[in-house]
């Protein structure tokens, strides 16, 4: 039984390391909890798109900053 606590809080430390919130990882336990790995995978895979497009938006703001940068460092 407490291999199973053990598993468990594992699986929240690393689901909260991966940015999770509370209550994605209340949904996510629940659905493993009760056999839907599906629904499980369904809501990491939201999450993990999220995650993406805001590193995108962030990205492209880097290059925009990293053109102005450079703009400006050529003697403008």
């Amino acid at each position: 039984m407490s291999n199973c606590n053990s598993n468990k809080e594992k699986d929240i430390q690393n689901l909260r390391d991966a940015g999770c919130d509370e209550t994605i990882i209340q949904h996510y336990l629940q659905a493993m909890e009760a056999g839907n790995q599906e629904e499980a995978v369904n809501l990491l895979e939201h999450h993990r798109n999220q995650l993406l497009e805001q590193f995108h938006r962030c990205s492209n703001c880097i290059d925009c900053l990293d053109f102005f940068m450079l703009h400006f460092g050529s003697g403008r």
